[in-house]
């Protein structure tokens, strides 16, 4: 029996990347030091609160993607891992900031890879390229015939996730130049609409921060707010 060939690659580049490194982890004003502002106003609650909202809107948009490769059978979904264990933050306690080693979890890395795995089954695949080699360092044909899948001679990627005109774009083009080395013929495109860049990243959190502190200011305005007092009801009851 022919194996199915493969004709679309939909290549996700280290989803959530930017909620460990960006968003702090439970109780602290943890960041990483790249994004450190030592000048914020918000509690370890409110930053989660961000954090939360910014994982539910990414989580829509490249489930999405795992849904429309669920339904086309030439489809795969490949995603690059995060290579980074050994990450430092620093913590503000209120008085200085001190480095410490970040633990949390890549719950949400986790959460959305076992998503794409229920949905997807063999056509789900994760890959760590080397920092050094790249994709170079991979056979994806190889990786991809194990799960009884054939790559055609024509294909497609479609590149999107963290970040657009850095990661994703190179990932993309590195895997492009793999192929075409293994005699594939490769076109290629970044999905604008499933990726975003630095900036985005820094926008929507402070968007979101102004957010919290407006309904801030104003619940403790309501609360300074004198109390007006309930006009007496003066007719007359027999």
């Amino acid at each position: 029996m022919e194996k199915p060939a493969i004709k679309n690659i939909e290549l996700l580049v280290h989803p959530f990347f930017h909620l460990r490194y960006r968003f702090p982890e439970p109780g602290t004003l943890a960041v990483l030091r790249d994004y450190y502002n030592p000048n914020s106003e918000l509690t370890g609650q409110e930053h989660e609160q961000i954090r939360t909202s910014f994982f539910k809107k990414w989580m829509g948009v490249w489930g999405k993607i795992v849904q429309s490769v669920e339904k086309n059978p030439q489809s795969i979904l490949v995603m690059t891992r995060m290579n980074l264990p050994d990450a430092t933050t620093k913590v503000w306690d209120g008085k200085k900031a001190k480095i410490t080693k970040l633990t949390r979890p890549q719950e949400e890395y986790s959460r959305f890879a076992a998503f794409a795995h229920k949905r997807l089954g063999n056509r789900f695949v994760t890959v760590s390229p080397s920092i050094d080699s790249g994709w170079k360092s991979l056979d994806l044909k190889r990786i991809v015939e194990n799960r009884h899948f054939n790559i055609a001679q024509r294909l497609h990627i479609n590149g999107f996730g963290e970040y657009a005109s850095d990661c994703v774009l190179h990932s993309t083009q590195e895997l492009e130049n793999s192929l075409k080395a293994g005699g594939f013929r490769v076109t290629k495109a970044i999905n604008p609409k499933a990726s975003f860049s630095h900036s985005d990243a820094f926008q929507y959190y402070n968007n979101k921060e102004r957010e919290i502190l407006r309904k801030r200011q104003l619940q403790e305005a309501r609360k300074k707010k004198p109390a007006v007092p309930k006009p007496r009801n003066r007719h007359f009851r027999p």
